[in-house]
C-alpha cells in the first residue's frame, strides 16, 4: 500500500536503521524492501497509518486477500494502491509427495539449488542481477548478508553453473 507523501530516506535505509525496533515489534517484519505488517491486530490500525505515512508504503504478509483488501479500503478509502501477489500454500500431505516424486525421478538436465546465510559479494551481485532481469525487486546487500533479520539467500544454478533463478 502506498502513500503519496515523499520521503527523504530510502526505504532500505529506513528499514536498516529501524531493524532492532522492527525485530522487537510484534506483528511487524523487516522485508528488506518494505516494512511488512504480519499481524495487523497486534500492530493496531492507528500505528499502521503512522507507519504508512512514515515509510510511504508498507506491505502485508500472507493474508486472506479479500478480507485484508476490504479492511484497507474501509480504513483508507477506495483510491489506495493495492498491488497483490498471490501466495501458493499447500498442506504437507499434498506438497511432500510432489517434491519426493521430483527428487526420485529427476529429469536429465539438473539444476541445483544453493542456499547460504553468508553470501559473498559475487553471489549477492549475481542474484540481484537475475532478480532485476526477471522483474523482482532486488533486496539490499545488507539484508541478503543477514545484517538485519536473519536471511537465507538462495539461488538455482543450471548445469553450467550459471545462476538462473
Amino acid at each position: 500500500m502506498r502513500s503519496t507523501r515523499s520521503q527523504s530516506l530510502s526505504t532500505s535505509e529506513r528499514l536498516y536503521r529501524s531493524r532492532e525496533y522492527i525485530a522487537k515489534s510484534p506483528g511487524l517484519a523487516n522485508g528488506g524492501i518494505a516494512l511488512t505488517v504480519i499481524e495487523p491486530e497486534l500492530v493496531g490500525w492507528d500505528h499502521i497509518e503512522e507507519l504508512l505515512s512514515e515509510y510511504g508504503f508498507i506491505g502485508f504478509g500472507a493474508a486472506n486477500k479479500v478480507q485484508i483488501i476490504n479492511t484497507l479500503r474501509r480504513r483508507f478509502g477506495d483510491d489506495i494502491e493495492l498491488p497483490v501477489w498471490d501466495a501458493f500454500i499447500g498442506d504437507q500431505s499434498d506438497v511432500y509427495p510432489v517434491c519426493n516424486s521430483i527428487i526420485a525421478h529427476p529429469r536429465k538436465v539438473q539444476w541445483r539449488l544453493f542456499s547460504t546465510l553468508n553470501p559473498n559479494a559475487r553471489i549477492i551481485e549475481k542474484v540481484s542481477a537475475v532478480n532485476e532481469r526477471v522483474g523482482v525487486a532486488p533486496l539490499p546487500d545488507w539484508y541478503m548478508r543477514g545484517d538485519g533479520p536473519p536471511s537465507l539467500t538462495s539461488w538455482v544454478e543450471d548445469e553450467a553453473g550459471e545462476i538462473v533463478a
